[in-house]
């Protein structure tokens, strides 16, 4: 039997206190709100200062959509976001929520690998009549593959977060040595 405990403390520092406290007797622990808030203002803050042109964030289905929700509830702005596909039922939409031609958008994306799909909700985004302004994700791998694709697509990135910052925190602790992180890299610019 697996112990799984599910944190939903609103701050930060005390839920890393209760972690630290319970971790040796967990198995899963489930880490809610906390992230998902600070990930969120962390969004709200890049969406002012990159894209202050901004009237609506899209989301991309599912996981950045909670994080889009949380921006879009902070900047007060209207929000929606992108399927992968069109829904078989209903309406029969791809894109959820109010979009006419010419709004300006920001993507939110939870993770950025090769970045197929964040290209095609753009793609999806643009074909509706949107203005792209740029997709901010939550973490990037940084591959040579979504560089080329977000240059093919001529639409900007930024992520809060990287491989390069999680490798240099797992050297930092004691994970994995040096060398490793930069094969770990080196590999990644090859995909």
């Amino acid at each position: 039997m697996k112990l799984q405990i599910t944190l939903d403390i609103l701050e930060l520092d005390e839920a890393m206190d209760y972690l630290e406290q319970v971790a040796p007797y967990a198995d899963i622990v489930e880490v809610g709100t906390p992230l998902s808030l600070m990930y969120g203002v962390k969004a709200v803050q890049k969406v002012k200062e990159k894209y202050p042109e901004c009237e609506k964030l899209m989301g991309t289905s599912t996981a950045g959509i909670a994080h889009a929700a949380i921006a879009a509830h902070i900047l007060d702005m209207p929000m929606g976001y992108v399927r992968g596909s069109a829904k078989t039922h209903g309406r029969n939409n791809r894109i959820e929520g109010k979009l006419e031609k010419g709004d300006k958008v920001v993507v939110i994306e939870d993770l950025i690998s090769t970045g197929g799909s964040s290209i095609e909700v753009v793609e999806a985004l643009r074909e509706a009549g949107a203005d792209v302004l740029g997709v901010i994700s939550i973490f990037t791998y940084n591959t040579k593959k979504a560089d080329e694709k977000f240059a093919e697509a001529n639409v900007e990135k930024y992520s809060l977060c990287s491989v390069e910052t999680m490798i240099d925190t797992a050297v930092e602790e004691g994970y994995i040595q040096a060398d490793e992180g930069e094969g770990i890299i080196s590999w990644l610019r090859e995909i």
